[in-house]
């Protein structure tokens, strides 16, 4: 059976790395940012409609980044440690992406409404730079870019692990037997 859903999501995300600059001093670089997104994904549920219903999930990703840090931390070096907001000079906020993944989904019922619960896996593959366009003008230096590729491209990518909560009246879940 398949079913497509939008969903609105706030999702923190992020992404840490550490390694060994020139020879002598160890390098960590985090960052941690909080996203607004829009998710339309298709599902195929794998059973017959049941409380409990596993399914795979695939579809398009769009958000905007509206808070988050950049840490690094580099001991031995001029600027041991710097921390920042994340900003239109030092992130691109703009975020599309295709999810693909697996998940399951359990209807609990209470009190006139069911309760929806949604246990999600995906893989997250981000397709826009977060390196902000003065960033590749040059008007603003990357925050550690030899943390990603040389060629200054840093990406939101990886598994993500997702819960979702919903009410719906018992009276209007006919209309929302698909999702």
């Amino acid at each position: 059976r398949l079913a497509i859903a939008a969903e609105l999501n706030f999702q923190k995300r992020g992404g840490a790395t550490s390694y060994t600059y020139e020879t002598d001093y160890k390098v960590k670089y985090d960052i941690q940012t909080l996203y607004v997104s829009l998710r339309i994904p298709f599902y195929w549920y794998l059973t017959k409609p049941s409380r409990l219903a596993p399914y795979l999930l695939l579809g398009p990703d769009a958000g905007y980044a509206f808070s988050g840090d950049i840490s690094l931390s580099q001991p031995g070096l001029a600027i041991s440690e710097s921390n920042v907001s994340i900003n239109n000079s030092n992130y691109n906020p703009y975020y599309l992406g295709v999810i693909a993944g697996v998940g399951a989904r359990y209807n609990i019922d209470f009190k006139g409404f069911i309760l929806v619960t949604k246990l999600d896996v995906v893989l997250n593959w981000g397709l826009l730079d977060t390196f902000s366009h003065s960033e590749h003008e040059g008007t603003s230096t990357p925050t550690n870019v030899n943390a990603y590729q040389h060629q200054g491209e840093r990406y939101s990518r990886g598994v993500e692990v997702s819960l979702s909560l919903g009410f719906i009246r018992k009276h209007d879940m006919s209309a929302c037997r698909g999702f």
